[in-house]
């Protein structure tokens, strides 16, 4: 039979605890151990919530611009639509829509903003020096192209770069089907270089303009179709060509853009550090 003092006896009998750390030294370890994981887990929360916020931004510029531009009935509603959503998104100073003339097949300036004029005529062929057979075959071909001064080997790249002062030049065909409507350019300057993901959405963005492009084309000519059968007098067709203009973006836009209620989160300089140490330990 056990005592009535047994039961307590055991209560108070010391808990031991294997690898319990016992000194104030190791407790301090510990604990510096668990405060450098947390902050590892809050850099990686950091830059997700970046990546996520800036993909939610190119989503939605993406939308907006697919919903106006539809609406838009001229061509050069379009295209300055079209330039306005690509460099107030990436945040780019320097940006130009050129145009393949349907019947020369002369390229022309659209719509730019920041390009000087010997830029102009380096890009639209009526310059082959400064480096302008550096970007010229991409064009001509239809292909994409990047620049990037830091990086590039071609002393005709560097030339053309340092022509308009841009650290990097993306160059995004308008594309349809076989058909070579004309190209979007986007530049950086300041030492930026484009992230992979603005490569994608500018990649996007070139693919539903040259979409909306060839939809206005296919409209005029179902309406000269139309004046035909009805007995009025059948004319050419052919897309407007818009005059070489140099867009304000600090003024009204065609169709106004939808602006950020906030500016984006930014990552601490330390973030990505944060994480490669992580993936090494």
């Amino acid at each position: 039979m056990k005592s009535p003092n047994s039961s307590s006896a055991a209560s108070q009998e010391p808990v031991v605890i294997d690898d319990w750390p016992m000194n104030l030294e190791a407790t301090r370890t510990e604990l510096g151990k668990a405060r450098k994981r947390l902050e590892r887990y809050q850099a990686v929360l950091r830059l997700a919530s970046v990546e996520i916020e800036q993909r939610n931004r190119f989503i939605l510029a993406l939308t907006t611009f697919a919903n106006q531009a539809g609406r838009a009935a001229k061509q050069n509603n379009v295209l300055r639509l079209a330039l306005v959503q690509a460099l107030e998104t990436i945040g780019a100073p320097v940006g130009a829509i050129l145009l393949v003339h349907p019947k020369t097949k002369e390229l022309n300036i659209g719509v730019h903003k920041g390009l000087t004029t010997q830029l102009i005529d380096i890009l639209t062929g009526r310059e082959l020096n400064k480096g302008a057979t550096a970007l010229m075959p991409h064009l001509v071909a239809g292909y994409g192209a990047l620049l990037e001064f830091a990086t590039t080997d071609d002393p005709k790249e560097k030339v053309l770069l340092a022509t308009g002062r841009l650290t990097s030049l993306v160059s995004l065909p308008f594309l349809v089907s076989s058909k070579l409507l004309g190209t979007l350019l986007v530049g950086l300057q300041d030492k930026k270089i484009f992230k992979p993901s603005e490569l994608c959405f500018l990649m996007a963005l070139s693919q539903e303009t040259a979409i909306v492009l060839d939809s206005l084309s296919l409209q005029e000519g179902l309406w000269h179709t139309a004046e035909m059968l009805l007995g009025g007098k059948l004319t050419d067709v052919e897309l407007e060509v818009v005059e070489s203009s140099e867009l304000n973006i600090g003024g009204s836009p065609p169709i106004r853009l939808s602006a950020p209620s906030s500016p984006p989160p930014q990552p601490n300089d330390d973030d990505l550090e944060q994480l490669l140490a992580a993936m090494m330990e």
